[in-house]
């Protein structure tokens, strides 16, 4: 796996239209021992490429099943996660697009059409996506982490591309009203790094520890404590890609004054400890200070 953010305009030199703005590039190939948690995103529009294997598309009121070359597409502000069986093992591409970054056609489309999470299928034209990914994540190491003319002119492609088959044959995912156990969990999200316990979020909810415990688990199919630790490892293995800082302070960072449990939760979860997972990957991620 890999990820790629690009955290200013320096980043994005390119931004007028045709082009966007890009935010985050990322393949993950090790479902289901690494993803992320239900989350959401503020001022992005989400595009999900299923590149291998199927899987699905986790959201508030149930889950979509995902099969190779479905593309996904989801506004901002939609609670969602991907999952997969482990004989699945689905991979997939992830491209953040800002759609306020200027009033061009692709941003016009995405915030014009693009309401609620939608799904396209890739059909003759995976092949063409997969090369230009692998492409994009090459250009990534050797611009040192800036979108240049040619990785916005392959992005415009991808993103017309979409803009087309949508238009013809999507399928939008409707989202019912947000339940009870979705307060919990966005209150889980926004303070994971904090000290939570079930007790905790009981008292803050004010409701019963088991009673949380139940409807949260009924929502989403995992406990509230289960998910803040899956939450927490999601961000530690975050953090051991796009920093240097040690698994020590990696671990305070998500919660975790002992390093040695955070170690045994990581290495339980994601296969490998923090160290093992950091070298595997640091190949993939171009630190932004690495050719300063």
């Amino acid at each position: 796996m890999w990820i790629n953010t690009y955290n200013s305009d320096l980043d994005n030199p390119f931004q007028e239209p045709p082009f966007v703005k890009i935010a985050y590039l990322s393949y993950t190939d090790n479902l289901p021992r690494w993803s992320y948690g239900y989350h959401h995103h503020e001022d992005v529009y989400e595009l999900t490429f299923i590149v291998e294997s199927s899987g699905r598309l986790l959201l508030e009121n149930g889950h979509i099943p995902l099969k190779t070359g479905d593309i996904v597409v989801t506004p901002p502000g939609i609670l969602h996660s991907y999952s997969c069986a482990p004989e699945e093992a689905m991979a997939y591409y992830a491209v953040w697009v800002d759609a306020d970054s200027n009033d061009g056609a692709i941003p016009t489309f995405l915030k014009g059409v693009c309401g609620e999470p939608a799904i396209v299928s890739a059909g003759k034209y995976l092949e063409y996506i997969q090369s230009a990914f692998r492409i994009l994540g090459e250009l990534h190491q050797i611009n040192n982490g800036v979108v240049d003319e040619t990785c916005q002119s392959i992005y415009l492609g991808l993103l017309m591309l979409i803009q087309k088959i949508y238009l013809h044959r999507s399928i939008v995912v409707s989202i019912s009203p947000s339940s009870y156990a979705s307060d919990v969990l966005w209150y889980i999200n926004r303070h994971c790094g904090e000290d939570l316990s079930l007790e905790g979020l009981a008292k803050h909810f004010n409701i019963s520890a088991s009673h949380l415990r139940r409807i949260f688990k009924q929502v989403y199919g995992i406990s509230p404590i289960h998910y803040l630790i899956k939450r927490r490892i999601t961000m530690a293995a975050d953090y051991l890609l796009k920093t240097d800082m040690s698994v020590a302070e990696v671990a305070r960072q998500v919660g975790y004054e002992n390093t040695t449990h955070f170690t045994h939760l990581f290495t339980d979860r994601i296969g490998c400890t923090p160290s093992e997972f950091r070298t595997r990957n640091q190949n993939w991620f171009v630190r932004k200070d690495a050719g300063q």
